[in-house]
């Protein structure tokens, strides 16, 4: 098997946009891609979970939606210890010396190192701990414990998180490369799988996996085969390729890789801001479609440097060679993982790629600003939004607009380059098919391709992802059987969600599930819309959930204040912390979005049920055919006085019952 998964890709490709109405996508450069598409079947109504790198790919590599990863944001995994909590609750008693940690971030009383839950964890895999006490970042274990108290308050915290338990239990998880390994299975990885970058407090072991947002070294040992089918050399990798971070390492004595993936940093590539776009671009050695190549690299002042997806697939590219070597020589069958960083920010390509897409056919957003009807907490809003003014739309709102005023000119620029960013990302993916072609694999081997959220390229304001809207949470998805022939060439209108791909794979290849996992899975097997593509379907919706938090001198929404007292991110927050959580459902006809307070100790909607707000929107006439996917969801059909109530009630009633409210 192959697994191709795309960072920050949304489904403007050229297989999925037929009819252009002012748009760029009829016209994408996505030959590689279009070539996938065109021998496998691709799903055009394929949602993601959760609309944010981390929690996303928990789900999908679980096949378990956010609610049952307990992982919405950047600070939590399921490698986490699960424990008995008690809020606002301290514990006094005898500390274990040099151990706990002092989390020095302490910006919302916030953390980075995996919060309550990785509190919980530490206790949990240290020896003779009985309890801990989490507070403000701080987390403090202890070999006895003496008495309990109210927590301390700290006035100068906007969140000041407490909460103290008793020594827990680490949950049965089995994600998709483990299940692969433990089914006999070759399993490699290249680049981004699960969430990378990842640092934390905390012990390190597997019995205490330290790291917020992902399971820690790319889950390895348990994920990965311990073989050298990586380049042995890293000196003469780097000296052809230029420098790059060696992310996860060496990770067994005898010499093997068990992912290893040599990424160069994301937004760092060339170290400059990933929107200067009046620098000097990045150039790394690699094709142009048409066939030709850089002669040389460079960055800004002479030094040389590698593009993360040229490592990427430089290293994809071995470790397939090896894997079909080992097949023949084996007998053993391979699980293959190649991650694409691009087009995630920044939007650093070989040279030439912008030239693909002249900025005068280029196109606007159909739609630049929030619509009046929509609440502002369906908005994904940073420090570096500003106010929407008299120009630009709604008065006294905030929008997201971290990197433009929003005007024409820059908006079509940024447009063009993430297109730029989505071509070379095609290239790369072509480079490793067209491996698989050249080994004799293509026949027998089953390839997934997917992207893990979708992405926002100033519709309604908005850029990057985090949103509960159809851009936020629509994504591409192709799956090629070759040995089903009914799947050849052929598209799917079923709803369908990323947490059915562990499930589908699985079906299709003969792997038996796990049967001693703690959690249930949430997804389906996805076999027969390929069995019979037209006409069958699997689930009547697909649901997302996002959550949102009020942070220190954040005006009400609706209210004006200066650019940096917007912020309503959660990406960083202590899950009992957040303020308000949104869930929504896609129909064959309408979104429907509820947003619901939250109530941090049962990690669940305070009850009983007041919405914050809700939103409505058509989708009976959007066919998938158009370029512009924000025109279906404009206007919140919930604020109109001739939305028929009875609808409202039956999407709300179907809403709460499918997420088990």
């Amino acid at each position: 098997m192959l697994y191709i998964v795309y960072d920050d890709l949304r489904p403007d490709l050229s297989f999925y946009q037929t009819r252009a109405r002012g748009g760029v996508g009829a016209s994408m450069k996505t030959p590689n891609l279009q070539r996938l598409a065109d021998t496998g079947t691709v799903f055009e109504r394929a949602f993601t979970n959760i609309a944010v790198c981390a929690p996303s790919r928990l789900s999908f590599t679980t096949g378990r939606r956010p609610n049952s990863t307990r992982a919405w944001n950047f600070v939590n995994h399921w490698r986490q210890a699960t424990c008995a909590t008690e809020s606002d609750v301290a514990y006094s008693g005898t500390a274990i010396t040099g151990a706990g940690w002092v989390h020095a971030n302490r910006n919302w009383g916030s953390t980075t190192s995996g919060g309550v839950a990785q509190c919980c964890t530490s206790c949990s895999g240290a020896l003779g701990c009985e309890g801990w006490t989490y507070h403000n970042g701080n987390c403090t274990l202890f070999s006895a414990v003496t008495s309990s108290h109210p927590c301390p308050t700290d006035p100068d915290e906007a969140y000041d998180t407490c909460a103290s338990g008793r020594r827990g239990a680490f949950e049965k998880w089995t994600p998709l490369p483990a299940l692969f390994r433990e089914r006999g299975f070759l399993t490699l990885g290249s680049g981004k799988f699960f969430h990378d970058g990842c640092a934390g407090l905390g012990g390190g072991d597997y019995t205490r996996p330290a790291g917020n947002g992902c399971p820690p070294m790319a889950d390895a040992p348990n994920s990965w085969s311990n073989v050298a089918a990586q380049y042995p050399n890293i000196t003469a990798l780097r000296e052809r390729l230029g420098t790059f971070s060696n992310t996860y390492g060496t990770l067994h004595s005898n010499g093997g890789y068990a992912y290893g993936s040599y990424l160069a940093p994301d937004d760092e590539v060339c170290g400059r801001d990933a929107l200067d776009l009046s620098s000097d671009y990045c150039i790394a050695p690699g094709a142009l479609p048409n066939g030709t190549t850089p002669a040389s690299h460079k960055k800004s002042g002479g030094d040389t440097e590698a593009l993360a997806d040229l490592v990427t697939y430089e290293d994809a590219l071995a470790k397939l060679r090896f894997a079909a070597g080992n097949l023949n020589a084996t007998g053993q069958n391979f699980f293959q993982v190649v991650g694409i960083r691009r087009p995630h920010l920044g939007w650093r390509v070989p040279q030439g790629y912008t030239d693909l897409y002249p900025l005068a056919s280029v196109a606007a957003p159909l739609h630049t600003v929030l619509d009046k009807s929509v609440d502002p907490i369906a908005a994904s809003v940073f420090p570096m939004s500003a106010p929407v003014n008299a120009t630009g739309g709604r008065s006294g709102d905030f929008v997201q607009s971290p990197y433009v005023s929003g005007d024409d000119y820059q908006l079509r620029v940024l447009r063009q380059h993430y297109y730029a960013a989505v071509s070379w990302a095609d290239f790369v993916a072509g480079r490793v098919l067209d491996e698989l072609d050249a080994l004799g694999l293509t026949s027998n081997t089953l390839v997934v391709m997917h992207s893990d959220h979708g992405w926002h390229l100033g519709e309604y304001g908005q850029w990057e992802k985090r949103t509960l809207w159809e851009l936020g949470t629509r994504v591409p998805l192709v799956m090629r059987a070759p040995w089903i022939a009914s799947s050849v060439g052929q598209r799917s209108r079923a709803l369908v969600e990323l947490v059915d791909v562990y499930q589908t794979v699985t079906d299709l290849v003969g792997v038996a599930l796990p049967t001693d996992d703690s959690v249930p899975f949430d997804g389906t097997s996805l076999r027969p819309l390929l069995e019979s593509p037209a006409t069958a379907a699997v689930r009547p919706f697909a649901l997302s959930n996002f959550p949102r938090c009020v942070h220190p001198g954040m005006p009400p929404y609706g209210a004006r204040g200066t650019a940096s007292d917007a912020d309503n991110t959660c990406l960083d927050v202590e899950r009992s912390s957040f303020t308000w959580m949104g869930y929504s459902i896609r129909t064959d006809d309408f979104r429907y979005t509820e947003w619901l307070p939250w109530n941090g100790s049962s990690l669940s909607p305070v009850r009983p049920i007041v919405p914050r707000a809700i939103e409505l929107y058509n989708h009976t006439l959007d066919s998938g055919a158009s370029t512009n996917p924000d025109e279906f969801e404009n206007v919140n059909l919930a604020a109109l006085s001739s939305t028929p109530l009875p609808l409202i009630r039956e999407l709300s009633a179907q809403l709460r019952a499918a997420f088990a409210l």
